[in-house]
């Protein structure tokens, strides 16, 4: 189980990296813990989504990434290295990554590109920082603090570090420094909040890792699905996928990962992953995965007969053509129409129907005549009373009382997902 789960983060990650530049900035994973360590409730799932969009940020800013992966027993076996581990987690050649073994009770650094220069000698000064917090999440958000004041420094913007030694490149005084910095200050909050505003729209929603289409044909799919997303409340995401990138997972498996670790970090909860497996003849395979909102808008008999409607075109090959048709076939079931002609047709025929059965209940009752008084339904001398009397004799009642449920519900975080099989 280990083992597995080792390789499923590491497969959403690489699958995650072949999306190309702009889906790579929205989905790098900024913080890595495994599912034990985040059951042990060591952090919460509010907390790590927060630094997760604080490692998106520093990135998108300054153009640097910064990670950090915290390794427990789950982890232990399949770690290498702190270099291996960044190469696995993202293609930015200027980042940094640290690695708190627990474990073994040491850190790993790895500085990449113009961060090894820049601030390689930090490394202990980073770790201090790290180990002097309450919390993982405290050291972790002090780590990110810290590298965003690097930066700031190198880059000659101001540091605001709660200290009052914070400056300003120039000859200002220290009432003006403080105002100058407040100012831009407030300028970064509103910029952040924009920018996690926008990080909430802006996914990747064509995720081709097969390479099976082309740039202008990613670039079509990608306006339809999102508009359609739009339009309908539920994020709307087409996935081509190898059985080599699956391994040893099911897709929905891999539907599931991309889920927890990917979108639902990023504040997406209700999705339809629509995923196509490619490969040869017998081999392909079409999954619907619905997460949140979704799973309620489409059952499974929904999703049987919009696989239904695009799997031939799938076994022609004609895959963009293949995922405009999951769009109307959803449509159609979100939006089922009814031709008007069929209105007055429908109950004229209900109208024929119910004439004949009338028509033909009247005719066998022709026999039947009116009675003026009940006497001619009643068959003389045929039950005599002699004596009545009503006797209560006793009653026995037993009671069952119902069984209550000792056990606490559990909600399932995987999703619904129907298969066309293969074909």
């Amino acid at each position: 189980m280990k083992k597995r789960l080792f390789a499923i983060l590491f497969a959403v990650v690489i699958m995650v990296a072949s999306f190309g530049v702009v889906a790579h900035a929205e989905t790098t994973i900024y913080v890595l813990a495994s599912d034990a360590f985040m059951e042990e409730e060591y952090m919460s799932v509010d907390e790590l989504t927060e630094l997760q969009k604080k490692g998106l940020k520093l990135e998108s800013e300054y153009g640097y990434a910064v990670m950090f992966v915290i390794i427990d027993e789950t982890l232990y076996d399949y770690y290498e290295s702190a270099q291996s581990l960044y190469s696995e987690l993202t293609d930015n050649p200027d980042g940094m990554l640290i690695v708190d073994n627990d474990v073994d009770g040491e850190f790993n650094g790895y500085f990449a590109g113009e961060c090894e220069e820049l601030f390689g000698d930090q490394f202990d000064a980073l770790i201090e920082i790290y180990e002097a917090a309450d919390t993982y999440y405290d050291g972790i958000n002090d780590y990110f603090i810290e590298a965003e004041s690097l930066f700031a420094q190198t880059n000659g913007a101001p540091v605001d570090n709660g200290d009052d030694d914070a400056y300003i490149e120039g000859d200002t005084d220290d009432s003006d420094s403080e105002d100058v910095a407040d100012a831009e200050d407030a300028d970064v909050d509103d910029d952040s909040e924009d920018a996690d505003a926008d990080d909430k729209e802006e996914i990747p929603y064509v995720l081709d890792s097969a390479g099976v289409l082309k740039d202008a044909e990613i670039k079509e799919l990608d306006a339809k699905y999102r508009q359609f997303s739009k339009d309908n409340g539920i994020d709307f995401i087409a996935v081509i996928l190898t059985e080599d990138e699956l391994g040893d997972l099911s897709i929905k498996d891999h539907a599931d990962n991309m889920y927890d670790y990917v979108f639902k970090p990023m504040g997406k909860k209700d999705i339809a992953f629509y995923t196509y497996l490619h490969g040869d003849k017998g081999e392909r395979e079409i999954v619907i995965t619905r997460y949140g909102k979704a799973e309620d808008e489409l059952s499974d008999a929904d999703c049987d007969k919009i696989i239904g409607n695009v799997k031939e075109t799938f076994a022609n090959g004609k895959y963009v053509d293949g995922f405009k048709e999951f769009i109307e076939a959803t449509e159609k079931v979100f939006h089922p129409t009814v031709h008007w002609v069929w209105i007055p047709g429908c109950l004229l025929l209900g109208f024929v129907v119910a004439y004949i059965i009338m028509k033909s209940i009247a005719s066998s009752n022709k026999s039947v005549r009116k009675k003026v008084n009940a006497t001619d339904y009643v068959n003389a001398n045929t039950l005599m009373i002699t004596d009545s009397a009503d006797i209560f004799l006793y009653s026995n009642i037993k009671a069952t009382p119902k069984p209550k449920s000792t056990s606490s519900s559990d909600t399932d975080s995987g999703g619904r997902s129907t298969s066309s099989g293969k074909f």
